[in-house]
């Protein structure tokens, strides 16, 4: 297996346990799904839609340098339907972008110019360090709702690479 073919293989995984958790996060009452933790974004939609914008961020707005906006992401006001439509239409994005990609095309340098609060940004960054920094930003934060669910005295819907690729088979 060489290397798009196994970051292929986590973005499928990540893809699959982000629904869980999707899904998790919406059988909570409201206010629970809203309220202010005290974690790295307020509250767990805040915790799962960051991970969503992060997404949105690196494949829509770095790789094609496009100068548009990143949607609007609301945590707080997203209906459930438009969360599941946000999640299907990101998982869809990456794929085609993954799909995309050839094994020498990992060494390429992006170069995106985009505005940051209130200034303008240049950066560079080479597209295999994009691509694992997204596994590695979703699990860290995949682990903080993990927390989250934990202090509410709920479980998590942890769901390993180990059960996933045996389920895959």
């Amino acid at each position: 297996m060489n290397e798009i073919e196994l970051a292929k293989e986590w973005y499928r995984y990540n893809a699959h346990v982000r629904r869980l958790y999707l899904n998790a996060i919406l059988r909570l009452p409201r206010a629970e799904q809203v309220r202010d933790r005290g974690t790295s974004f307020p509250s767990l939609r805040d915790v799962f839609v960051h991970t969503l914008e992060a997404y949105w961020f690196w494949f829509h707005r770095v790789v094609r340098n496009s100068p548009q906006g990143l949607p609007e992401f609301q945590p707080g006001t997203m209906s459930p339907t438009s969360l599941r439509n946000a999640v299907r239409d990101l998982d869809r994005m990456v794929l085609r972008y993954l799909d995309s990609l050839r094994e020498n095309d990992l060494k390429k340098v992006i170069h995106a110019t985009f505005t940051s609060k209130g200034r303008t940004v240049q950066k560079e960054i080479v597209v295999r360090d994009m691509i694992w920094h997204m596994v590695e930003e979703e699990i860290q934060h995949r682990g903080e709702l993990n927390a989250i669910f934990w202090q509410m005295d709920r479980d998590p819907p942890v769901y390993g690479w180990d059960d996933w690729k045996e389920k895959a088979k």
